[in-house]
């Protein structure tokens, strides 16, 4: 027995440690996807597209490769295959083409000339982003102002056709100046007839592809430079790239979970846990190191750039101070992606030692499975409570991130604290308290305290100014996922034994195979459009109080329609 115990702990040094390093792939580039794409121009409702469809390949990927391994028996192989695939496919985001674009802020006035207005910031190094300086830190060096805006456009007067603007007069006091749509206009130039009607004196934007600066030395920066919208051959580029590396990496970990059932065997599936926690330790180192080294290096790069462009530590920011529209130092990923693809690497190494005997298989029943799903109260309420949860979940893996980066402005080292947190609270949930909490009080009520926590988590990240109260809410959330995970599979299992009796056979794991596509398949690709369609038309913060309501609305839901199924089965 010790010698079967020695062998069975050899076999899985592999899987463990494609366990580890393939979770920290996700954790390093796909939970950094949508700011990743956001850097090249994507617009939220793109990247709810891309969302969609990458979701939904990822769903179909599981089914066709597994189907692939039981046929070929070759795991092994298939593991090899879908991570060299993916590190190639992670290398081909290097490609994706960035655009820069240039916004003032002004207004016209009746002789068709633009008057830009600047404001004194300052580079805040701990959350990359500019800030007002206190008044002892003002500067009386000048702007450096462009001397030509090239291919320029107003945001809301389509009928101003005039694509260069040259610098006319400046003044330093009221850090402002005036440009001209020709160089060789005298001053009294008149705006034409078709122009007319717009509004002068009121503040608008100007959006140039390109400016000139003549070389001057110690003149501050200008903080202009912003992300162009993507063309729209960067946002195919984008879905397909985004939609084969979800396929060619969602299927692995399914494959780890089956090398490591055939090689503990059916007298010890119970040790599972103990290796998947590698996965879990794995995502959450791999957050912290991508956190801090992206912080680090978008940090010294761009301070390195300001200083030598601008050795005051002082900037101009053409954005007024109560406008939203200041971004933060455009955060660089570059080191997120090279931690991804070594991990992956070591991931195509690790792959070529995770072929083992297969155990005997289940039969599945899945068309009884399917319609004992439609037909049992229990089961219709378990798979209303994981789309309804499946939505949420997706939320906080599309556009978690997102948010938190470009609005609040929280660092990336954080991010990292923000996962670990969750994950040290998750793992001895799941371990020691999940499971006698659903045993003591039932399913539904766990289902009931797992919209709670999360409603504690949106609450904290709604009505908080200070990100470090976010840590309260991963606590919560690290208590949420086991709890409603626990509850929603003991719901399947007593689904399952019920029918057993009836129909004397086993379809506990097609009803999780049902759960699991409902969860993570079809309302995580509905939810990555929807909430991408939000942050569209809503500001970004408005999506945290949306969600609060959203889990609130469920924690007294989910209740309800158990009751009312519970009374119409009677």
């Amino acid at each position: 027995m010790r010698n079967l115990c020695k062998e069975i702990n050899k076999q899985l040094i592999a899987v463990k440690m494609n366990y580890f390093f393939q979770f920290c792939v996700i954790s390093a580039l796909f939970v950094y996807m949508n700011p990743i794409l956001a850097t090249h121009g994507l617009t939220s409702y793109q990247l709810g597209i891309t969302a969609l469809f990458a979701n939904a390949c990822s769903s179909i990927s599981r089914i066709v490769f597994g189907m692939i391994v039981d046929h070929t028996q070759h795991r092994n192989y298939v593991l090899m295959a879908l991570s060299s695939a993916t590190m190639g496919l992670v290398l081909m985001i290097f490609t994706l083409p960035k655009y820069k674009e240039y916004i003032f802020n002004g207004d016209i006035n009746e002789n068709g000339e633009f008057s830009m207005y600047l404001r004194l910031v300052s580079e805040n190094i701990s959350q990359s982003v500019y800030v007002t300086p206190p008044p002892t830190d003002q500067s009386d060096v000048s702007p450096c102002w462009p001397t030509t805006l090239k291919e320029c456009k107003f945001n809301r007067y389509s009928n101003l056709t005039n694509d260069y603007y040259y610098l006319k007069t400046s003044s330093q006091n009221k850090l402002s100046a005036v440009y001209i749509t020709n160089q060789y206009y005298p001053s009294d130039h008149v705006l034409p007839a078709d122009q007319r009607a717009i509004q002068t004196n009121q503040t608008i934007q100007l959006i140039c592809q390109d400016i000139e600066t003549l070389n001057q030395s110690g003149c501050a920066h200008i903080v202009c430079e912003h992300t162009r919208e993507a063309q729209w051959t960067t946002v195919v580029f984008a879905l397909i790239l985004r939609c084969l590396m979800n396929s060619m990496h969602a299927p692995i970990s399914n494959l780890l979970d089956s090398a490591t059932y055939s090689i503990l065997g059916t007298s010890k599936a119970q040790y599972y846990g103990k290796s998947r926690a590698f996965g879990s330790f794995g995502f959450m180192i791999g957050s912290l190191l991508t956190g801090f080294v992206v912080h680090h290096y978008t940090t010294s790069s761009n301070h390195y750039h300001m200083n030598k462009m601008s050795p005051t530590k002082l900037l101009y920011s053409t954005t007024a101070s109560n406008s939203g529209d200041i971004r933060p130092v455009n955060p660089n990923y570059t080191p997120a992606l090279i931690i991804a693809t070594v991990c992956q690497v070591i991931g195509v190494i690790a792959s070529a030692f995770c072929n083992y005997s297969y155990t005997k298989p289940v039969e599945k029943h899945f068309t009884s499975a399917l319609t004992t799903a439609i037909r049992s109260p229990r089961m219709i309420q378990c798979l209303m409570v994981a789309f309804m949860s499946g939505l949420i979940i997706s939320f906080i893996g599309e556009y978690n991130y997102l948010i938190l980066t470009t609005i609040y402005h929280v660092p990336h080292y954080f991010l990292g604290l923000l996962t670990t947190t969750s994950i040290v609270v998750e793992i001895p949930t799941l371990l020691f308290i999940s499971g006698p909490l659903v045993k003591r009080f039932g399913c539904i009520p766990c289902q009931i305290i797992s919209q709670i926590m999360l409603t504690i988590r949106f609450l904290c990240y709604a009505f908080s100014s200070n990100y470090w109260y976010f840590l309260i809410g991963e606590i919560a959330y690290g208590i949420y996922f086991p709890v409603l995970m626990n509850a929603l599979l003991s719901q399947t299992e007593q689904v399952s034994l019920e029918t057993k009796i009836n129909k004397n056979h086993d379809i506990l794991t097609s009803l999780q195979a049902i759960l699991t596509s409902t969860m993570y398949g079809i309302s995580n690709s509905l939810g990555g459009l929807l909430w991408g369609l939000l942050l569209q038309y809503f500001e970004a913060t408005s999506l945290f109080y949306i969600a609060f309501i959203y889990t609130s609305i469920c924690a007294l839901f989910f209740p309800l329609v158990a009751y009312c199924l519970k009374i119409l089965k009677c």
